[in-house]
């Protein structure tokens, strides 16, 4: 039968009229939500493996990771003017500072809340901030569940 929406001669779906291809795309549409936390645990799960593979990518192709990345700051200068105060008016911060949560002296990081500003933002020590963005993501998976 041929496919209603690519008009593909090809085996389709016998109650939608649709091939493999427009069913999974459809489906990926309606179900953006459970697709993105898919993904999510999937990164999570293979996280180490994903990680190993991108480096070495971006050595065997550093013109091409730099070239990518020169014209994504000339795409968004706003973004990088942010990262550059950021990192300049607060490097003092973070080595002076202390964790908001346990009141930690090392591995001390900036939380960002999003929008992304430079002036909004929580210091925190590497285990502190763990903790949030697992909340956050514990967060999005129990209302994915409850929807």
């Amino acid at each position: 039968m041929e496919c209603k929406i690519c008009k593909i001669n090809e085996e389709t779906n016998k109650k939608r009229n649709m091939c493999v291809a427009c069913l999974t795309r459809e489906w990926r549409q309606k179900n953006q939500k459970k697709v993105k936390l898919y993904a999510r645990k999937r990164y999570l799960r293979d996280k180490e493996k994903i990680l190993e593979y991108t480096q070495q990518w971006q050595k065997d192709n550093h013109e091409r990771y730099r070239a990518g990345i020169r014209k994504r700051r000339k795409k968004n200068p706003k973004h990088e003017a942010v990262i550059k105060k950021t990192i300049h008016f607060f490097r003092d911060l973070r080595d002076n500072g202390v964790c908001e949560v346990c009141k930690g002296k090392t591995k001390l990081e900036f939380h960002h809340i999003k929008p992304y500003r430079y002036d909004v933002f929580k210091i925190l020590c590497r285990k502190c901030h763990l903790k949030v963005h697992k909340k956050e993501e514990e967060e999005k998976f129990r209302t994915w569940l409850s929807s």
